[in-house]
């Protein structure tokens, strides 16, 4: 039996504003336009979404999702990091009702400070669990999302977390 894909409007709403345009070599998507690269997980994992734009995988057996996306910062003004970073964490999972925030903590990501939040919730009427880091870097905002069932979340967090463990910024500096 094949597993119905659940494509959250998180996902829908990292491509609108997102489009990190990039390539995929050797299985590291690069993206010079936003000055970063990640280690995209292999085999079973597909690639989804428009190419070279919002990169996105998932695992068509357990449904695990991944996506990394980049957005200019909705909070260019906002100086106090913690502050800033914790409304754009909120604000990326604006669509989930029954909402519970498991982790909300302080992160870095590259050596950037960056919030790491576990959260779960209903969307379209199924039972989801999301982790993601979010980083503001140079006037732009960059998330890392995981969502899967419930069930699966071992699983994700692995791979999670080796993807945000191979991000790299690409240039630059932080705020």
């Amino acid at each position: 039996m094949r597993r119905r894909r659940i494509i959250p409007p998180v996902v829908l709403f990292l491509f609108i504003v997102g489009c990190a345009h990039g390539v995929v070599v050797d299985n590291t998507f690069v993206s010079d336009g936003y000055r970063f690269s990640v280690v995209l997980p292999g085999a079973p994992y597909e690639r989804i979404g428009p190419k070279d734009a919002l990169v996105a995988v998932t695992d068509p057996e357990t449904g695990i999702s991944a996506a990394v996306a980049a957005s200019p910062d909705p909070y260019p003004d906002l100086t106090d990091e913690t502050k800033a970073l914790d409304y754009i964490a909120r604000d990326l999972f604006f669509f989930l009702t029954k909402k519970e925030y498991r982790v909300f903590e302080n992160a870095t990501l590259d050596g950037a400070p960056a919030r790491h939040v576990v959260v779960a919730g209903v969307q379209d009427e199924n039972e989801l669990v999301f982790s993601a880091y979010v980083v503001r870097y140079y006037g732009t905002v960059y998330d890392i999302v995981v969502w899967c069932e419930p069930r699966y979340l071992d699983k994700a967090s692995a791979v999670f977390q080796e993807m945000a463990d191979t991000f790299k910024f690409r240039g630059g500096g932080g705020r």
